[in-house]
């Protein structure tokens, strides 16, 4: 009996003593978290730099503000010696609830980044740590229209019919994109009495009763499949897709006087590796057929966490005849 007591003794005196409890922030410290995307189609590029924070509960949401790093300083390096430091910045916030009015960053101008060159972004927190990424910028891309005169004379070619692209990307682009686009001018009150107006061409359409009541899906970015140094994607829009937009155009301005077609333009999206991996992750499981209890995440900030990307665009645009879809 007196056994028997002692192993209940010394069984509660181990459950006493022993703590299973989770803690998913032991041993918290704040670590930086940069967010910066080049691009050749502007002059002016932003880094966010903030720091992690360790909200009451585990909730993130239970904080309504942001944490950004005053001392941080950000440097831009490339391949050639190129040197450039950002200077502090403020600049509108589109969600005022959660971060208020103005978001502070830094920001370089004129700056457009150099295709095919390789950048390194640094920054520097003597409150927090160091944390730098890498990037190479897609070069240039060569876009090959099979058949311009379906885009002068849509009326020659069945719907079934496609606008075929051959394009050879960059090898520093593991993803992109094709956007197409339909410029034409309305007769309007204005100096030189035209108003330019451009409309993108869907992917699909879902429903085709006007302009502003179209119901349409659009290209999104996809990820390459040819690998090799003269190999090319094919991309395509539909023939059918691009005359029911003409249709529509000239449904709303009638005849010809009130409207004039100008071009059609094409943009081909090259994005490197790192932004077409945080794209993927952040977009690539939120649908309605996935059931998951994790948020998958992406990073390629040494020393911190965040995404430091880069993407090119190339375009090619192609004139037509002011009636274009109107016969």
């Amino acid at each position: 009996m007196r056994a028997r007591k002692f192993l209940i003794a010394l069984s509660a005196l181990a459950l006493w003593g022993c703590d299973d409890s989770f803690n998913p922030v032991l041993n918290y410290r704040d670590d930086l978290v940069v967010f910066s995307v080049l691009s050749t189609t502007r002059d002016t590029h932003f880094v966010r730099v903030y720091a992690t924070y360790n909200p009451p509960n585990y909730d993130p949401f239970s904080r309504s503000y942001y944490k950004p790093v005053d001392d941080a300083q950000v440097v831009l390096n490339d391949n050639n010696g190129m040197s450039l430091a950002f200077r502090d910045t403020m600049i509108q916030a589109w969600d005022t609830t959660r971060y208020g009015p103005m978001i502070r960053a830094h920001v370089i101008q004129p700056f457009v980044p150099v295709r095919g060159r390789t950048y390194t972004l640094t920054v520097t927190s003597p409150s927090i740590g160091n944390a730098f990424a890498t990037v190479t910028v897609p070069g240039t891309a060569i876009m090959a229209l099979t058949d311009t005169v379906m885009l002068r004379f849509p009326q020659l070619y069945s719907s079934t019919e496609q606008i075929v692209f051959n394009v050879t990307l960059s090898s520093a682009a593991k993803g992109f994109m094709l956007r197409g686009f339909i410029d034409y001018e309305i007769a309007a009150p204005v100096p030189g009495g035209w108003l330019p107006q451009r409309i993108e061409l869907p992917r699909t359409i879902l429903k085709a009763v006007s302009i502003d009541t179209l119901e349409a899906t659009y290209p999104s970015i996809q990820i390459r499949t040819a690998g090799g140094e003269y190999s090319y994607e094919r991309m395509a829009f539909g023939h059918g897709v691009y005359k029911t937009m003409l249709g529509l155009i000239w449904r709303r301005y009638e005849k010809p006087g009130f409207v004039r077609m100008q071009r059609v333009v094409f943009h081909l999206y090259q994005v490197e590796p790192n932004l077409f991996n945080y794209l993927s992750v952040a977009n690539g499981f939120r649908d309605q057929f996935s059931v998951r209890t994790d948020e998958p995440d992406f990073s390629n900030i040494s020393g911190g966490v965040g995404v430091f990307g880069a993407f090119a665009v190339d375009s090619v645009a192609f004139p037509i005849p002011t009636d274009t879809g109107y016969r």
